[in-house]
C-alpha cells in the first residue's frame, strides 16, 4: 500500500527498516559485533552534545514540572481493531488535562493557537500488527477540525494514502530543504516540516534493537531528516536529541503523543505475533524528553509483566537531558493517570 512519507533514504538505497534489519543480521553472523557496533561504522563522529542557546516553549511555560497525561483503557483494542469511541474519548481527555482547559475544542485551540498548516508524524514500522496508526489518525483529525482547524490544513505522515483520501486531508510537501547539523555535518530536513507551523508527533511504544526505545523523540527525529541510517552509533546518542534540538523544529513541535495501545515489547522496532502486547495506554506531552521517561517506565513495566528483563537502556534520553531539551527525572514530571 503507498504511504505518504519521505522516504529514508541513504548513498546505498538503504531505508531505515532495511538498515537496522542488516545491522542486527549481520552482528548476529559475526558473533561478538553487536548491531549498534555495525551500525557505528557508518556513523559519522559526533561532538559532545551542546546545550541549547534558549529553553524551549515546554520548560518556559510556569510550570516547575513537565505535564504527561497517561490514559490507560486495558480493552480498548480486542484482536486488532481499537474501539473508536474510546479512543476519542480518551485522547481528549489527554489533550484536556495537558492544556488545563474545560473541552478538547478549546485544549486543541490553546496549544495549535495560530497555526494554520499542521503534520501528524506517525510511525509506519510494525504497522501492520499495531493497527491502530488509522484509528488514532481518524480520532485526531476529526478532533482537530471541531476545534476549528480543518483537513485542509492538516498532512498525514506514514500512514496510508487511502486514509488521507478517506478524511480529506492535504498531500505533504516532498522533498528535502534547509540543512542542520548533526554529528558534526550537515543532514537536510524533509519539506513537510519545514512548511508546517504545527507538528503532533504520534510513536509507537516500541524495544529497538539499537536505540534500546523508540517512543516519542526517536520517531520525529530519525523521521524528518535525510540519511537516517547514518546515526545509530551509540545507542542514536547525541543524534536525536542533535536533531530535535534544531530552532527550525523546536518552534514547530507542539505536543507528542505515544500510542502504547498495543506495544512491541521484545525485539523490537519490528512487530511480530509473539513480541506484541495490548497494553491499552496512550501517553501525551509537550515535553518529548519527560514523555519518552514514561513511555519508558510503562515499557518496562509491560516487559516485566510478560516475565521479561524489565531494563530497557535508552542512551540518547541521557544526551537530551545535557542538552537542556526536557526534563527526565520523576521528581520533574507531574504524571496525570487516567483510568
Amino acid at each position: 500500500m503507498a504511504r505518504n512519507s519521505v522516504k529514508s533514504d541513504d548513498p546505498h538505497g538503504q531505508s531505515r527498516r532495511s538498515f537496522l534489519q542488516a545491522a542486527a543480521s549481520t552482528a548476529l553472523g559475526l558473533g561478538s559485533l553487536s548491531a549498534t557496533a555495525v551500525a557505528q561504522q557508518q556513523t559519522p563522529a559526533s561532538k559532545p552534545a551542546r546545550p541549547l542557546a534558549s529553553q524551549p516553549a515546554w520548560l518556559t511555560d510556569g510550570r516547575e514540572r513537565s505535564r504527561v497525561v497517561e490514559a490507560i483503557q486495558p480493552r480498548i483494542v480486542r484482536g486488532a481493531v481499537a474501539d473508536s469511541l474510546a479512543l476519542r474519548d480518551i485522547v481528549g481527555e489527554v489533550v484536556q488535562r495537558l492544556a488545563d482547559e474545560a473541552s478538547p475544542e478549546r485544549a486543541w485551540k490553546r496549544i495549535l493557537d495560530g497555526c494554520k498548516t499542521i503534520v501528524l508524524k506517525f510511525n509506519s514500522v510494525g504497522s501492520n500488527l499495531l493497527t491502530t496508526n488509522d484509528a488514532l489518525a481518524r480520532v485526531l483529525v476529526r478532533g482537530l477540525a471541531t476545534a476549528g482547524f480543518p483537513p485542509e490544513q492538516v498532512a498525514l505522515i506514514e500512514t496510508s494514502e487511502n486514509l488521507a483520501a478517506e478524511l480529506e486531508t492535504r498531500k505533504p510537501t516532498a522533498g528535502w530543504g534547509k540543512q542542520i547539523t548533526v554529528g558534526g555535518s550537515p543532514v537536510a530536513l524533509a519539506n513537510y516540516v519545514l512548511e508546517a507551523d504545527a507538528v503532533i508527533n504520534v510513536g509507537l511504544l516500541k524495544t529497538h534493537n539499537i536505540a534500546g526505545m523508540s517512543a516519542s523523540m526517536k520517531n520525529l527525529a530519525y523521521g524528518v531528516i535525510r540519511h537516517p541510517a547514518r546515526y545509530h552509533g551509540g545507542g542514536c546518542s547525541p543524534y536525536v536529541a542533535e536533531i530535535l534540538a534544531d530552532p527550525e523544529l523546536l518552534k514547530r513541535m507542539k505536543i507528542n503523543f505515544v500510542n502504547g495501545l498495543q506495544a512491541v515489547i521484545d525485539g523490537g522496532p519490528e512487530a511480530s505475533n509473539e513480541n506484541v502486547a495490548s497494553i491499552g495506554v496512550i501517553l501525551g506531552g509537550t515535553d518529548p524528553v519527560a514523555l519518552d521517561a514514561m513511555a519508558q517506565s510503562v515499557l518496562e513495566g509491560a516487559r516485566r509483566d510478560a516475565g521479561l528483563s524489565a531494563s530497557v537502556s535508552v542512551a540518547y534520553m541521557k544526551a537530551a537531558t545535557q542538552m537542556g531539551l526536557g526534563r527526565a527525572r520523576f521528581q520533574e514530571i507531574e504524571r496525570i493517570t487516567i483510568r
